[in-house]
């Protein structure tokens, strides 16, 4: 004769961490189908939560968590009882799989139950017992933690580097350290190159893609791999440590506000590729964030007769591209080829003329600019100096402050000033390369023989953006009446100079 039993859910859970006591999926389930049985149960489903930690995460930001809830709540399924193995598998934070889990549950289902195989009975998170081993996991957890981030911090004072995989482009050698390798270190080089050149994320992804090169994890590249690589500062030589906003939050911190361990291993990208690739990405989110538009002179043209700026219109069909640049106040228009045809024409003869004298010009130009840069540079460290002797005066004083909000206004203060110091610094190291460099001649005779037909739309709106400021067309007369040039194809470094200066 069968026995008729209840159906009931089971979670279990192995730890992220590996120690002795990590049972897995195996032997906890052999434990709770027995005790099952005990109480009458069936178990008709195993929700299994692979190296998930308990600790950093509530209980309803894990997914097993998430799905647990979920069916027992099923009205169609007709759960009444949910079994584990003990406290440490289900939560390491006390709390939360009580408010979350257990009391959500009750109150929709007074009659449901819960059993742990290491105690007797009907499990509750109120008896004194839970209790206890709740507090025992939550302790174990935090002590696990700080023995890793002391083991974390040992090695960083000796500036060695922490354990975590190496980037992309590197392997770690016996003590630890980063060394090139040099057949995945071209590749980054080629991500950050095409970067300043204005290919997005996706299309460098689909490219490498499409010659079945393999991303880091031996898969499809994706835009988010590659923008992960652009944001890494291993590329410079840098060890960046404290990334994390919070240890529950896997958000990275914005450049500037967490910490580097400068010129720890041999860099792969240099500073001025580097920061090529950034200026780029950032010009384009300024302006549309499109790379590949065929109207690559957009929001740069003006009329010169009613100062407006100049709209795009394509008409292209199948067979033919009719595509203009129109004024709609005077409503005149102008092709795309046209423009695009003069002005990186006019852009490679300035070019060309200036390309004998350019290395003088800038360096000249930017050994002024670097006093510049540094005297900000000393003024917003006195900033943040003066605002963290506040902070730790108010700390030590709280009763004096009178808007409750003052250290969330001066930690934010404090931040960012971090970011600001940490912008100053790239730009005083950008202009310190500029100054010694002995290749920007060359540089500009190679800019002064590209050839247009040779570049994509994306390489054009780039150009476009980087060495134009505004461009004004007399309709009339059919000319280019006033183009405004930049100095150099550093924009963002004369935009930064403008805004301190």
């Amino acid at each position: 004769m069968t026995i008729k039993t209840d159906p009931a859910l089971a979670t279990v859970r192995t730890s992220d961490i590996k120690q002795e006591d990590n049972l897995s999926f195996e032997t906890q389930k052999q434990e709770i189908i027995l005790r099952a049985q005990q109480e009458g149960y069936h178990i008709v489903e195993f929700i299994e939560e692979p190296s998930q930690s308990a600790y950093k995460k509530r209980t309803l930001q894990r997914k097993g968590m998430q799905k647990l809830l979920s069916k027992a709540l099923d009205n169609s399924l007709n759960i009444k009882a949910i079994f584990f193995y003990d406290e440490s598998r289900v939560s390491r934070q006390f709390e939360d799989f009580k408010l979350e889990i257990y009391n959500t549950i009750i109150d929709a289902k007074p009659y449901f139950k819960f059993f742990s195989t290491s105690s007797p009975g009907e499990w509750n998170p109120s008896d004194i017992a839970s209790i206890i081993n709740f507090v025992n996991a939550s302790q174990e957890s935090v002590k696990k933690s700080q023995r890793a981030k002391s083991a974390q911090i040992t090695k960083l004072n000796r500036e060695e580097r922490p354990g975590a995989d190496a980037p992309f482009g590197y392997n770690l050698d016996g003590t630890g350290n980063l060394v090139v390798v040099n057949e995945h270190a071209r590749i980054v080089i080629l991500i950050f190159f095409l970067t300043s050149w204005g290919h997005s994320q996706n299309k460098i992804s689909e490219l490498l893609n499409e010659h079945k090169i393999l991303s880091p994890r031996g898969k499809k590249w994706t835009g988010k791999t590659i923008e992960y690589i652009l944001n890494n500062d291993s590329y410079l030589g840098h060890l960046p440590w404290n990334i994390n906003e919070s240890r529950n939050s896997s958000r990275k911190k914005q450049r500037g506000e967490y910490d580097l361990i400068l010129n720890k291993h041999k860099p792969i990208v240099n500073p001025l590729l580097w920061h090529l690739a950034h200026q780029t990405i950032e010009i384009h989110k300024k302006n549309g964030g499109n790379n590949d538009t065929p109207f690559v002179f957009r929001n740069l043209l003006y009329c010169s007769n009613c100062q407006t700026q100049l709209h795009t219109k394509d008409y292209s069909t199948k067979l033919k591209e009719y595509r203009y640049y129109i004024c709609k106040g005077c409503s005149c228009k102008v092709t795309v080829q046209e423009v695009h045809e003069e002005l990186f024409k006019q852009l490679g003869q300035s070019i060309s003329m200036k390309a004998n004298s350019i290395k003088d010009q800038v360096q000249k130009t930017f050994k002024k600019r670097e006093e510049l840069i540094l005297n900000h540079l000393q003024h917003l460290k006195a900033k943040l100096t003066n605002s963290n002797f506040n902070l730790e005066k108010l700390q030590q004083s709280p009763d004096l402050v009178k808007n409750p909000e003052w250290d969330f206004i001066i930690s934010t203060a404090i931040s960012r000033l971090k970011r600001d110091i940490h912008n100053t610094n790239r730009f005083a190291e950008l202009v310190k390369l500029l100054i010694e460099d002995k290749s920007l001649e060359a540089t500009f005779s190679r800019l002064a023989r590209i050839n247009q037909s040779n570049l994509c739309d994306a390489e054009l709106r780039t150009l476009a953006l980087v060495y134009f400021k505004e461009v004004k067309i007399d309709f009339e007369e059919k000319k280019f009446k006033f183009v405004k040039y930049k100095l150099s194809p550093f924009a963002g470094l004369e935009e930064y100079l403008d805004q301190i200066g």
